[in-house]
């Protein structure tokens, strides 16, 4: 006769409590009842650490109590602890940090989650860190940090709008390839015709890929040695450098710990609201020029008339944190 499997693992649940059962009477018999009491709370805690709180999650690093792996991550090169663990625990694991994390690092998968099943993965991070951009909203905002509803309806009209724009033909390739023709000529203009000088190119192609996007959104771009430009680009450094730190990633966790006097975090509100602010006087003036007439300008132009259609509608509203 077979026994069914969930009688099984009742059977070897009620054995381990037995076990365990004798076991601390045996302990209080030998030893005084705050050792076994001690003993008990660090079993437990053990247990719960490496093995009840993992049991339905992929496998991955055994995470710490409190800052799960955060310790484990070489913070100069994160790539290669993750490529680390990626051989160690194949293409889907859970690393902490401290919550668990599901990471998939392989194409295979990706294509799974993102493209077969895209809109169980349509959802966006919630934390503290992103949250006091957006006073708390429950759908988040914007097209990055937004989901459920309110991301299913900007994602169609962005796709709609950018279809207008010519996504996929010739109009919007022709405004891709005027500013790598940009990029292109100043390249040209700093070798003076001497192709063995060395040129640092961070600048042109953060350039090059700023102004296509800013092209598109705000309707406007960048010469070099803009210092709207290079502010713009540095508090977006600064910000994705303070995000990844992991002192801001524990406040995330824990958000008690915001009342301590963190500078990485204290650096992310500045830059992070500072950058808010650079998008808010960019809405301000496209707000003062707005035409409801003719074919709009950029994406921000057709957001706004979009928003003005829609009065009634909370996922077509601006929201902004507390310190802008």
């Amino acid at each position: 006769m077979t026994i069914p499997e969930k009688d099984t693992e009742l059977k070897d649940f009620a054995w381990l409590c037995g076990l365990f059962a004798l076991f601390s009477a045996l302990l209080i018999r030998f030893f005084s009842l705050t050792y076994v009491l001690g003993f008990l709370l660090v079993t437990f805690v053990l247990f719960h650490q490496f093995y009840w709180r993992r049991r339905h999650l992929p496998p991955g690093p055994i995470p710490l109590p409190l800052i799960g792996n955060t310790l484990s991550i070489d913070m100069r090169n994160p790539a290669k602890t993750f490529s680390l663990w990626h051989a160690l625990y194949g293409p889907i694991y859970t690393v902490w940090l401290p919550h668990p994390m599901i990471v998939m690092a392989s194409h295979e998968v990706l294509k799974e989650a993102l493209i077969r099943q895209g809109p169980a993965f349509a959802g966006r991070p919630s934390g503290y860190i992103w949250s006091m951009f957006t006073k708390n909203s429950v759908h988040g905002d914007g097209i990055i940090l937004c989901e459920g509803e309110r991301w299913e309806q900007i994602r169609e009209f962005a796709h709609k709008i950018f279809r207008n724009f010519g996504l996929g033909r010739t109009q919007m390739e022709e405004k891709i390839v005027h500013h790598i023709n940009y990029m292109i000529g100043h390249i040209d203009a700093k070798l003076h015709g001497n192709q063995s000088i060395k040129l640092d190119m961070e600048e042109p192609i953060s350039l090059c890929v700023a102004n296509i996007i800013q092209d598109f959104v705000l309707g406007k771009s960048h010469t070099f040695g803009d210092p709207q430009f290079r502010k713009f680009k540095s508090l977006i450094d600064a910000v994705l450098t303070d995000v990844a730190s992991k002192s801001v990633q524990m406040v995330n966790a824990y958000p008690i710990l915001a009342y301590l006097p963190i500078p990485a975090l204290r650096r992310y509100k500045e830059n992070g609201f500072a950058l808010q602010r650079y998008f808010l006087n960019a809405i301000r003036e496209h707000r003062e020029r707005l035409e409801m007439d003719g074919e709009p300008r950029d994406f921000m132009e057709a957001y706004l008339r979009e928003m003005a259609v829609q009065r009634d509608n909370p996922h077509f509203k601006v929201t902004v944190g507390r310190r802008c």
